[in-house]
């Protein structure tokens, strides 16, 4: 390991610098200002800040997507209580998007608690990653993917093949270091032949049909 300089974490920025300069007679060679950003928690329950580095592109110090809400339910909610929660339409196209879902895929499903921003999480998962999530508020039903590099590669080749809505919500969705998050507001089927698309994207099919 290799000493490379000390930080200071201060409160009073005004009152370091006097101190530095009337009591130490140091000189300030740079002042960056403000260069962390507020705590910021996003729509999906995420939380993170961004640090501005001269030189170095923005960093984002994201709270791992795996941890947020991820609290396992003790009690499975009921159709009856799904139903009730984001309405019966809203909930006959989770349950169809869920069944399309698992008509391709081999996956681990698990319930968690949705954080802050919404009431439950229905993640598929496999082998410790994470292939998708639904996810369920008051009249309201979310799904969310996020693609790596490789796969915003394959996205990019092939957007002419995906909705207005699916191309608008990839250009506004923000980039972290693990990914591209898209998170898709359901408001009825249109949309499941996409879902479905972007999912392929991130794995191969693994259900023998």
């Amino acid at each position: 390991m290799k000493f490379r300089c000390s930080l200071l974490v201060i409160t009073d920025m005004e009152k370091s610098k006097v101190f530095y300069k009337e009591v130490l007679e140091l000189k300030i060679t740079m002042d960056l200002g403000a260069n962390v950003t507020p705590l910021k928690e996003h729509s999906w329950g995420q939380r993170g800040v961004r640090f501005y580095i001269p030189d170095l592109p923005v960093t984002n110090v994201q709270k791992n997507m795996l941890k947020v809400g991820d609290f396992m339910l003790e009690k499975i909610p009921s159709q009856e209580e799904m139903t009730s929660l984001i309405g019966e339409t809203l909930f006959e196209s989770w349950k169809i998007l869920c069944e399309r879902i698992e008509e391709k895929y081999d996956m681990e499903r698990q319930w968690n608690s949705g954080g802050k921003r919404w009431k439950y999480e229905y993640k598929y998962r496999r082998g410790g990653k994470t292939l998708c999530a639904l996810y369920a508020k008051e009249d309201c039903f979310g799904f969310m993917v996020i693609l790596g590099q490789a796969e915003r590669e394959s996205f990019e080749r092939e957007r002419q093949n995906y909705s207005p809505e699916v191309q608008k919500v990839y250009d506004e969705s923000t980039t972290y270091h693990d990914g591209k998050w898209l998170m898709f507001i359901i408001k009825d089927q249109s949309l499941f032949d996409d879902m479905m698309q972007l999912l392929k994207i991130k794995r191969r099919p693994n259900k023998k049909q």
